[in-house]
């Protein structure tokens, strides 16, 4: 789904007229609409961390402690959010970076000229930094992205800013967000849309990536490799 037909499903359901264009349109209704639109988007994305918007980066560790700018040097992109805990790796030397290092640590290791057996990494001001100098290795991470929307060619965007832009979470959402938030602008009542979008909001990232089974009564399941009988009558 665009942007397009967001805002015309959402406008359908609301009983008020569907658009042919959005971005551009002059209507005070459109663009309360498409500002809508914008917020929805934003907050949506700030909610979870969901699998549509994870990503993977690679980059050349700089000889010095200094990676530069996280949003334009490492990744060039500039897309990042934030980092995914524990995900920085050396892969030239198959070794993890550690941290982040708080104040303490950092201050006491440069007090005494500390250093282990692993590199760690602390950030400051956007920045990206290593406790030691690295060599000229590989290295990678995952974040979570800023672009929840893309345009048509697959591009990532900070928001809508074109009748086909296409969101990267999940579309019905936006339409029921969207949907909500209207009736609020407007001073209307808003509660049953509201349950219904947290209701879906929850089921979706109940689902979003698959995850992994709690036991909650202590049995074990395992796939490591063994005899596997199957049940029914096997005795002959």
């Amino acid at each position: 789904m665009t942007l397009l037909s967001i805002v015309k499903d959402a406008s359908l359901d609301l009983g008020i007229g569907e658009p042919e264009v959005v971005v551009g349109n002059t209507s005070d209704e459109v663009k309360q609409l498409l500002s809508l639109a914008k917020r929805e988007g934003k907050d949506l994305a700030s909610r979870y961390r969901w699998e549509g918007l994870l990503r993977e980066a690679t980059f050349t560790f700089q000889t010095q402690k200094d990676q530069g700018t996280i949003n334009g040097t490492v990744v060039s992109d500039s897309d990042v959010d934030y980092i995914i805990n524990d995900t920085i790796w050396d892969r030239s030397q198959n070794i993890p970076i550690l941290g982040p290092m708080s104040p303490m640590l950092r201050q006491a290791h440069e007090a005494f000229s500390i250093s282990g057996p692993y590199p760690r990494y602390f950030i400051r001001r956007g920045k990206l930094f290593f406790d030691t100098v690295p060599s000229a290795n590989t290295g990678a991470f995952e974040y979570k992205s800023k672009f929840w929307c893309e345009d048509e060619n697959g591009t990532g965007k900070l928001e809508w800013s074109a009748d086909t832009d296409v969101g990267r979470l999940d579309e019905d959402l936006m339409t029921l967000g969207l949907i909500w938030r209207w009736k609020r602008a407007k001073g209307l009542d808003y509660s049953q849309e509201f349950d219904t979008y947290e209701t879906r909001v929850k089921d979706k990232m109940g689902q979003d990536g698959t995850k992994r089974d709690v036991s909650l009564d202590n049995s074990v399941s395992s796939r490591s490799p063994g005899l596997i009988v199957p049940e029914g009558n096997w005795l002959q």
